[in-house]
């Protein structure tokens, strides 16, 4: 179990994190995350595949962060090297397990797009939290690549908040589930 300390850790890093894409109108009442915006704050969109991670403490052992190394297939915006690294907080180290919600989860293997942006302390980030990392998969049948299950924000230029959910389309925004890897290619460019 964590000590209060830890616990104060965990919630100070993850409102250092997520703070920077959150952005609020005069009443605080509105949430606004679109492809642009994401892309906007980041220093690189990449196709990347998952080689491995590890969990790590932080320097004054008061925080579980994971690094996560990236085979980049491609550069969508911005420079990367073939091979990066980024810092997600949260993982386990031993019997310590560090949860921090909305940020993303990566598997050995998996394809994802990544917006990957530059921590002022030099290390990087997936922007937006886990918004900015989106699962790719692969149609059997046909070795279409795409991404099932969108969420809304990537099809419109406008979000508005809904009460229920936080986010929600456009009204009279068609709802689509599925959108190939080509068709995110030209969006995000």
């Amino acid at each position: 179990m964590l000590t209060l300390r830890h616990r104060f850790a965990t919630i100070l890093a993850a409102i250092v994190v997520l703070l920077p894409f959150v952005t609020n109108d005069a009443s605080g009442q509105s949430f606004r995350q679109t492809v642009e915006s994401l892309k906007e704050v980041s220093d690189a969109v990449v196709i990347a595949k998952t080689v491995r991670s590890e969990s790590f403490w932080n320097e004054d052992h008061t925080a579980i962060l994971t690094r996560v190394f990236l085979q980049v297939e491609e550069s969508l915006t911005g420079s990367s090297p073939a091979q990066t690294e980024i810092i997600i907080p949260g993982g386990q180290v031993g019997q310590y397990f560090q949860e921090v919600s909305d940020m993303p989860f990566f598997v050995d293997d998996e394809e994802s797009i990544v917006f990957i942006e530059r921590h002022s302390s030099g290390v990087n980030v997936v922007a937006g939290g886990a918004i900015g990392k989106i699962l790719i998969e692969k149609d059997p049948a046909t070795q279409i690549r795409s991404i099932s299950g969108t969420p809304f924000f990537l099809m419109s230029d406008s979000v508005q908040k809904d009460d229920e959910t936080g986010v929600s389309p456009p009204k009279g925004t068609p709802e689509k589930k599925v959108m190939t890897l080509d068709e995110f290619k030209k969006r995000i460019k």
